[in-house]
Protein backbone atom coordinates (compact mmCIF):
# COMPACT_ATOMS: atom_id res chain seq x y z
CA UNK A 1 0.00 0.00 0.00
CA UNK A 2 1.37 3.40 -0.98
CA UNK A 3 1.44 6.23 1.51
CA UNK A 4 0.64 9.80 0.62
CA UNK A 5 3.67 12.02 0.09
CA UNK A 6 4.57 14.18 3.07
CA UNK A 7 3.57 17.79 2.46
CA UNK A 8 6.13 20.41 3.40
CA UNK A 9 4.82 23.51 5.13
CA UNK A 10 6.48 26.67 3.83
CA UNK A 11 6.21 30.21 5.20
CA UNK A 12 6.65 33.07 2.77
CA UNK A 13 7.27 36.67 3.86
CA UNK A 14 7.08 40.15 2.42
CA UNK A 15 9.00 42.94 4.13
CA UNK A 16 7.70 46.39 5.08
CA UNK A 17 4.04 45.33 5.00
CA UNK A 18 1.55 44.72 7.79
CA UNK A 19 -0.85 43.11 5.33
CA UNK A 20 -0.60 42.44 1.62
CA UNK A 21 -3.08 40.87 -0.79
CA UNK A 22 -1.15 39.17 -3.58
CA UNK A 23 -3.18 38.45 -6.71
CA UNK A 24 -1.58 35.97 -9.09
CA UNK A 25 -2.95 34.77 -12.45
CA UNK A 26 -3.61 31.04 -12.66
CA UNK A 27 -4.91 30.12 -16.08
CA UNK A 28 -8.20 31.94 -16.70
CA UNK A 29 -8.61 32.79 -13.00
CA UNK A 30 -6.81 34.81 -10.35
CA UNK A 31 -5.66 33.45 -6.99
CA UNK A 32 -5.71 35.81 -4.01
CA UNK A 33 -3.16 35.14 -1.26
CA UNK A 34 -3.32 37.18 1.94
CA UNK A 35 -0.05 37.90 3.73
CA UNK A 36 -0.71 39.17 7.25
CA UNK A 37 0.69 39.41 10.76
CA UNK A 38 3.29 42.06 10.01
CA UNK A 39 4.12 44.69 12.64
CA UNK A 40 6.10 47.89 13.02
CA UNK A 41 7.56 48.66 16.45
CA UNK A 42 10.23 50.88 17.92
CA UNK A 43 12.50 47.84 17.90
CA UNK A 44 12.10 46.91 14.24
CA UNK A 45 9.66 45.22 11.90
CA UNK A 46 8.09 41.80 11.50
CA UNK A 47 7.19 40.95 7.89
CA UNK A 48 3.71 39.95 6.76
CA UNK A 49 3.63 36.18 6.20
CA UNK A 50 1.66 33.43 4.48
CA UNK A 51 2.06 29.73 5.36
CA UNK A 52 0.91 26.83 3.20
CA UNK A 53 1.55 23.15 2.63
CA UNK A 54 -0.34 23.18 -0.68
CA UNK A 55 2.17 22.31 -3.42
CA UNK A 56 0.10 24.09 -6.11
CA UNK A 57 0.14 27.37 -4.15
CA UNK A 58 3.84 26.96 -3.42
CA UNK A 59 4.57 26.51 -7.15
CA UNK A 60 2.37 29.50 -8.03
CA UNK A 61 4.19 31.74 -5.55
CA UNK A 62 7.68 30.50 -6.44
CA UNK A 63 7.10 30.99 -10.17
CA UNK A 64 5.82 34.55 -9.71
CA UNK A 65 7.83 37.67 -10.48
CA UNK A 66 7.42 38.71 -6.83
CA UNK A 67 9.37 35.65 -5.69
CA UNK A 68 11.93 35.79 -8.50
CA UNK A 69 12.73 39.43 -7.66
CA UNK A 70 13.02 38.57 -3.91
CA UNK A 71 10.11 40.82 -2.93
CA UNK A 72 8.61 37.62 -1.47
CA UNK A 73 10.96 35.12 0.12
CA UNK A 74 10.90 31.88 2.13
CA UNK A 75 11.23 32.30 5.88
CA UNK A 76 11.30 28.61 6.79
Amino acid sequence: MKTAPKLTETTYAIDDKIEYLLVLPAGAANVEILFDGGTFTGYGTTPATFTTSNPALQALIENSEYFKSNRIYKMR
